[in-house]
């Protein structure tokens, strides 16, 4: 299979990733992308989805248990002849200047099979930028890395001292710098979701606009000969195929926006229709076998969705009907009697015999092993899935009854107790790698 495939990594600096503007004027430019995504700060994932307009997969490879899973996922979610484009933390710098590489993208790299282009600030002088490339070159097996992009260089003059130093120590092709002005501030989960297009979208998409447009700063062409660079692509066992090729509604607003496109993909690898079901809409489609109610901070969208009493009526009706319909992190909270958020208490969906509790901070993703204590619609007695439990996944608690699923620690150790089913639905505030229990999801769902 031609894949071509390439991993932006970036040097972690609490910053907006200037990955997420890269890939936006490669597609300005004209490039057929495939978007993924291997932070654990999902917004991340929400702005690339924003400044790109198009869905982003989640790369994490102790969400999704084995490297044959994750190399499934990223087979399902690329296509033949698109470049498939990877944001990943290259890691970070500590005293005097020594650098952390960040293993998950390492293994990464291994995984995947091809190059990496290192983006390293260097808002200080020529020496020591070259002096934190040497370390990284030292980290990255030889020839995966030839070139890379600089960012924050103060001035041309500045540029072309670090060029010669790089040039001096290391076989390394720069393709270019960004000035200091595309250096952003990371916005929080609530200016990103509370809105369809948040108000920091235009001017990042000004920024993309300028960006592409430096024609003679950036070596543009050399992304996508990089991107041809990846070993051939073996492809991968994929998921069996449902007879049934069932329809299954994917729940879309601004406050269900960080769950990215995993599970969509392993639904269209199984062979199922997915039909995207806005909010604003109105009820769901006739003849839908199947819904996901999609994480992220739902709480914020709730009083709209609660307001369109038709739509929230026919997801009662899925519930009852026995259809599967998952909701997982962040909206599982709002599926209980009463939701608990940083501004005080609001009526719940009343779905589910539990209250959420909504936080309100951000933070990254934790990996989390999910195992059924008794038999459910999802997972039998003593099965198990992989997830990750987000800052806005919140969580649920109930007088009345317990979750049916045990939250471990991947390291073990017990963190709480998880997962709620009617019939054939299911809620959860972990959010769930369903690529990790694909087997499971389709017995879920084969019986339609």
């Amino acid at each position: 299979m031609d894949i071509p495939r390439l991993i932006l990594a970036e040097e972690a600096t609490g910053s907006l990733p200037v990955g997420v503007m890269l890939a936006g004027a490669l597609k300005q430019r004209g490039y057929k992308l495939r978007l993924f995504s291997s932070y654990r700060d999902e917004r991340v994932l929400r702005l690339v989805e924003l400044v790109c307009s198009q869905r982003c997969h989640h790369l994490d490879a102790e969400a999704l248990g084995t490297v044959s899973r994750l190399k499934a996922l990223f087979e399902a979610a690329s296509a033949e002849g698109e470049l498939s484009l990877v944001l990943s933390p290259l890691g970070h710098r500590g005293k005097n200047d020594r650098f952390f590489p960040a293993d998950s993208t390492l293994k990464l790299m291994e995984a995947l099979e091809c190059p990496v282009l290192p983006i390293l600030r260097a808002d200080t002088s020529a020496f020591a930028a070259a002096g934190v490339l040497a370390q990284v070159m030292g980290a990255i097996p030889p020839n995966w890395a030839p070139m890379g992009l600089f960012l924050g260089v103060p001035n041309p003059r500045e540029y072309q001292l670090l060029d010669r130093e790089v040039g001096r120590r290391l076989p390394f092709l720069s393709l270019g710098y960004l000035p200091r002005d595309f250096i952003r501030d990371m916005p929080s989960v609530e200016e990103l979701c509370s809105s369809k297009s948040p108000a920091l979208l235009a001017g990042l998409k000004a920024a993309v606009a300028r960006l592409q447009s430096m024609e003679h700063q950036v070596l543009w062409p050399a992304f996508g000969a990089l991107g041809t660079m990846a070993e051939p692509w073996r492809p991968q066992d994929m998921p069996e195929l449902l007879p049934s090729k069932p329809m299954v509604g994917i729940l879309k607003h601004h406050s269900m926006s960080l769950g990215g496109g995993n599970g969509e993909a392993l639904l269209a690898a199984m062979g199922c229709s997915v039909v995207p079901v806005p909010v604003e809409d109105g009820d769901l489609p006739q003849g839908l076998d199947g819904l996901l109610i999609p994480h992220g901070p739902a709480y914020l969208g709730l009083l709209e969705l609660r307001n369109n009493r038709s739509l929230v009526a026919s997801i009662g009706r899925m519930f009852l009907s026995g259809k599967p319909v998952l909701a997982d992190g962040g909206s599982a909270v709002i599926l209980g009697r009463e939701v608990l958020a940083p501004s005080g208490s609001v009526r719940g969906l009343a779905m589910f015999p539990y209250d959420g509790i909504a936080p309100g901070s951000d933070g990254e993703l934790e990996p989390r092993v999910i195992r059924a204590v008794e038999d459910g619609p999802l997972l039998k007695k003593g099965e198990t899935s992989l997830g990750l439990k987000s800052p806005w996944s919140g969580f649920l608690r109930s007088r009345e009854t317990q979750g049916e699923w045990q939250v471990e620690y991947v390291k073990g150790g017990l963190e709480g107790m998880d997962g709620w089913s009617l019939r054939k639905g299911v809620a959860c505030s972990v959010r769930l790698e369903l690529w990790s229990c694909y087997s499971r999801v389709r017995r879920w769902l084969g019986g339609l």
